[in-house]
């Protein structure tokens, strides 16, 4: 693992020596795991090897399907192997990812990839919690430990991996899960917004200005504004939530909501429906093509239901963790998808 971090990185020195000093991309998902991973990535390369034009892009996990690069390129907390990138240029390419692992991987001499999952395939760490533990020896990282453990909670961490809950207890526990919530919310609320990719970099900026996660609530700024708006919006989207069971140990929530996700709704109704398998998808989604469910179990593993509905549903995919995935399936076939579930064994 450390030889491929340092292969990489001296690939990225080296294009920094260069007449064309390319910039370098750190590509991250949008969710709060996601931001704090590539804020850690942002803060190394800033900070600790002092090149300054550095490029940050979110990108949703439909988006990472089709990306090209045309510079060095980090990949935090996205599902994507180094075979599935297009690369026509040979540019030195770094995976830093915690999802499973759904094919073999196909290594080159420019494509470094580390998933923790690749020894363990039940081993469960959150990209944040991988990001620190590779740099945490360096300066820049270790001051903003908080960041990772932020992350962490943003992706439940703290709850399905022990060395992940003894850190997230280092820090003050009420003032990182707060903090999570509201880079949560401040993800949900600008989603849709055409300019998000410009709103996340900022506020990955505004989150590395600050020592603490406390720095950053009593900090009086627009992310605390947007997290009390989604607050509201998310306490009106499950009061109106509507949950039907589809069997002894099945739910299955539709949502109306212009701002809270399936994948969010689902987090807090599997914490209240433990005994339950939760299915959730937001009601306006039936106006597109195509619709996502978010899936949450403790009795089953979520992953590999969801890959087997997506192998049973045309046009389809599906996966994520153990005990949380989500599903694409065109809209037509949502029928299909109900009556799957309604006869699935309940463990």
């Amino acid at each position: 693992m450390l030889t491929d971090i340092n292969c990489f990185f001296d690939q990225i020195k080296q294009s920094q020596t260069n007449k064309l000093k390319l910039s370098p991309h750190i590509f991250y998902h949008s969710d709060t795991d996601g931001l704090c991973s590539a804020a850690l990535m942002f803060a190394y390369l800033t900070k600790e090897l002092s090149i300054q034009d550095v490029k940050l892009q979110c990108l949703s996990i439909d988006e990472i399907q089709s990306v090209v690069v045309f510079s060095p390129s980090i990949f935090v907390d996205l599902p994507v192997l180094p075979q599935k990138i297009e690369n026509p240029q040979k540019q030195p390419i770094l995976i830093i990812d915690h999802h499973m692992i759904s094919d073999k991987i196909i290594r080159d001499n420019n494509v470094f990839y580390i998933n923790p999952r690749e020894n363990d395939p039940e081993v469960y760490k959150p990209a944040s919690f991988v990001v620190f533990s590779l740099f945490e020896q360096y300066e820049a990282i270790k001051k903003r430990a908080f960041i990772a453990a932020v992350g962490i909670i943003g992706d439940m961490g703290d709850k399905n991996d022990e060395d992940c809950k003894n850190f997230v207890e280092k820090f003050d526990k009420d003032s990182v899960l707060k903090l999570s919530e509201v880079i949560t919310g401040v993800v949900e609320i600008n989603k849709k917004n055409f300019n998000f990719n410009a709103i996340s970099s900022g506020l990955i900026k505004f989150l590395l200005e600050q020592n603490s996660a406390e720095d950053f609530l009593t900090k009086p700024s627009e992310y605390l504004e947007q997290a009390d708006e989604f607050q509201k919006n998310l306490k009106k989207a499950i009061c109106l939530s509507k949950i039907e069971k589809l069997n002894d140990v099945v739910l299955f929530v539709q949502i109306d909501s212009k701002f809270c996700s399936s994948s969010i709704i689902s987090n807090l109704m599997a914490d209240k429906y433990s005994d339950n398998t939760i299915f959730v998808v937001s009601k306006s989604q039936f106006k597109n093509q195509r619709i996502k469910i978010s899936c949450r179990s403790k009795l089953l593993d979520c992953n590999h239901l969801m890959r087997q509905i997506a192998s049973q549903i045309p046009d389809s995919n599906g996966g994520g963790h153990e005990r949380a995935a989500g599903l694409i399936i065109p809209v037509k076939y949502f029928q299909k998808f109900i009556n799957f579930v309604k006869n699935m064994p309940p463990t």
